[in-house]
Formats: C-alpha cells, sequence, structure tokens
C-alpha cells in the first residue's frame, strides 16, 4: 500500500439499502451514497468515515475488512476514485449535513455540492482517478 500518501483518500459512491426519503427523485443509480476510505501507509492502517443517518462513524479497519467494505459497495453499484485532501477554512457551516457534505469537509472542498453524482464529477474534475476497478467481478 505504499502508492497511497496521508493526503490522499479513496471516496467510495453507491446504492444504498434504505426507504426513499425527500431528495431520493434526485439521486443517480450507483450515487446515492458517498463515503471516505484512507490508508495510514506509517501504521498500516484503513480508516474509514461514514456519514448515515447515526451521524459521523470513523473506524479503523485491517486490509482484509476493507476487501470486504470495496465488495458490499461493488455490490452495489459501485465505484471508487482516488482523490487528494485539500485544506480549508470554513467560516460558517452553508447547508445541513449529511454524506456529501461530511466528504466536502473532509477533502476540504469549499463549493456546495448536494448529491454523491455532483461530488463525483467535481472530484474527477480536480483530477480524481478511479481505483479498484480491476477488483469487480461480472
Amino acid at each position: 500500500m505504499s502508492e497511497y500518501t496521508k493526503d490522499q483518500w479513496i471516496i467510495g459512491f453507491f446504492d444504498i439499502e434504505r426507504p426513499r426519503f425527500l431528495f431520493s427523485p434526485f439521486l443517480k443509480p450507483g450515487f446515492r451514497h458517498a463515503l471516505g476510505l484512507k490508508y495510514d501507509p506509517d501504521k498500516k492502517i484503513w480508516m474509514l468515515m461514514d456519514w448515515s443517518k447515526r451521524g459521523l462513524k470513523v473506524t479503523v479497519h485491517d486490509s482484509d475488512e476493507v476487501d470486504r467494505i470495496i465488495a458490499f459497495v461493488e455490490r452495489h453499484n459501485g465505484r471508487f476514485i482516488l482523490c487528494n485532501q485539500e485544506k480549508a477554512i470554513y467560516r460558517f457551516p452553508i447547508m445541513p449535513c449529511w454524506c456529501v457534505t461530511a466528504i466536502r469537509h473532509l477533502l476540504g472542498i469549499r463549493k456546495p455540492l448536494f448529491t454523491p453524482y455532483q461530488l463525483y464529477k467535481e472530484l474527477k474534475r480536480r483530477g480524481a482517478t478511479p481505483i479498484f476497478e480491476n477488483v469487480r467481478t461480472p
């Protein structure tokens, strides 16, 4: 895992199995939720950041557990991109918090984004690259 740096996050986008909510009609298939994974090359551990209806969850995982997370995301019409973390100062919150807002703050993106697909497009525009594509199974 030495190819990852401390300033990079892997962002996963996927569908989730939950009841529809107010914004569901605006969410594209494969972009109904977002989470962040980060590898710490010094400690050789993975960190998962996930915002859900129960709030922010940050957990530490080993490689086998991350393989299961990757498989789960991919089974749910998912994809991952590798992107750089930037530094940003937020003077005041500009919107309620959900998964996209949490990832924006995590990565230092000040631009207001509302859906996982908007976040995905913005990260691609900033140079994020696909990752784990060779892991997918038919």
